[in-house]
């Protein structure tokens, strides 16, 4: 359902909105950012991987036993 025709600009990235459903999810996701920030809400992070270890982290990752999030490091 094509409710806006005209671009407009949001204040995530430069995100371009063009239908509602887009425009409701735009609004979603600044809300869960603003609740986020308020609370101070950080991610749980299960094991941080450098950059050449990707393929451990993928491993792990296709295990589905880790609690939180699985990082790759790319630079210091």
């Amino acid at each position: 359902m094509k409710a806006l025709v005209h671009e407009q600009k949001s204040g995530i990235d430069g995100l371009q909105i063009k239908d509602v459903h887009s425009l409701k999810m735009k609004e979603e996701l600044e809300n869960r950012i603003a609740f986020s920030e308020k609370h101070l809400i950080k991610p749980l992070i299960d094991t941080i991987y450098p950059f050449e270890d990707y393929k451990k982290a993928f491993e792990r990752l296709t295990e589905a036993k880790q609690t939180g999030k699985i990082v790759l490091k790319i630079a210091d």
